[in-house]
């Protein structure tokens, strides 16, 4: 079960980085395209759907970060 629980630990790691590169390297290309408004706009706390966006890009890493936790125990 520690094999399973380390896998899952890694692969949630991996997922959260390269999601958190992706939302931040999309930020600077709105930021380089269309200003700095645009990317208040897009990340404002109203606009649901970028919550929404954001919360299912993260998910899995979350989720396997969480499953890892209840493999170890």
């Amino acid at each position: 079960m520690k094999k399973s629980a380390k896998i899952c630990k890694v692969i949630g790691y991996i997922w959260l980085y390269l999601a958190a590169g992706f939302i931040i390297i999309n930020a600077v290309l709105i930021w380089y395209y269309s200003g700095f408004g645009r990317v208040q706009e897009i990340f404002s706390p109203f606009n649901i759907v970028n919550l929404i966006t954001v919360g299912v890009t993260l998910a899995p890493g979350l989720g396997l970060l969480y499953l890892s936790e209840k493999l170890d125990k």
